[in-house]
């Protein structure tokens, strides 16, 4: 195979790729799935893995198919524009960035599931790789969709707070997890920022590799002690 069928078949294997892992998570049977979610009394216990898996796992099959096709669409775009490389990095890096995140910003969440946080810092991505290689006639459009996400945001986050009902693919009962949404437009546009110094973003991208589990069990220890502090 020609190094540029290679290239040329990289967003599709991007898109297919989270697309599977979804559907995996999906078919696993619900004692896995417990053990797979977001569950922040685990992960301040320690079971460090949860900052990953609970991405990939859903709490019904259309939650799961509408962030399943979300996330491979998005994938395929950043890996169109020659980001297949590091969209693992920012897979492996957003992932528990935006767990940690809800360790700390949403105490009462005790359990998560589902890739809408990584669906909104890939489509932040998105919308920073088209505005900066795109004709200046994109753009407008590309801002609207931008103002439109910001206040499906906001809708989320105040309906939710409200406790009114929402148009979404989650099962009755469950709220939009507004935080992770938030935490991945933030983490996304960090990234986008970052990646454009090419040498602190390649030194950050070595470290995290090769420190990932340790940091992950590190704040989760900080954080278990403060709360342990906290308590007497």
């Amino acid at each position: 195979m020609s190094a540029n069928s290679i290239k040329t078949l990289q967003p599709l294997r991007a898109g297919v790729l989270l697309i599977a892992l979804c559907l995996i998570g999906s078919v696993l049977p619900d004692r896995f799935v417990h053990v797979l979610q977001y569950d922040r009394a685990a992960i301040l216990s320690g079971e460090a893995w949860r900052l990953w898996s609970g991405h990939f796992v859903h709490l019904s099959t259309e939650h799961m198919a509408a962030n399943a096709l979300a996330l491979g669409l998005l994938a395929a775009m950043i890996a169109a524009y020659g980001h297949a490389k590091k969209l693992v990095h920012y897979t492996l890096l957003g992932a528990p960035v935006i767990s940690l995140g809800l360790v700390y910003l949403a105490p009462n969440m005790a359990v998560y599931r589902g890739a809408s946080g990584l669906v909104t810092l890939y489509f932040v991505l998105v919308c920073c790789l088209v505005w900066q290689n795109s004709s200046p006639y994109l753009r407008g459009p590309m801002v609207m969709l931008t103002l439109a996400a910001i206040l499906k945001l906001v809708l989320d986050t105040e309906k939710t707070e409200a406790g009114m009902g929402l148009i979404t693919t989650l099962p009755t009962g469950v709220q939009i997890a507004w935080q992770a949404h938030l935490l991945g437009a933030m983490l996304g546009l960090a990234v986008f920022v970052l990646s454009k110094i090419t040498p602190l973003w390649q030194i950050a991208c070595t470290y995290w590799r090769a420190k990932a589990g340790w940091i992950s069990r590190t704040v989760i220890a900080a954080w278990r002690g403060y709360r342990e502090g906290d308590s007497y």
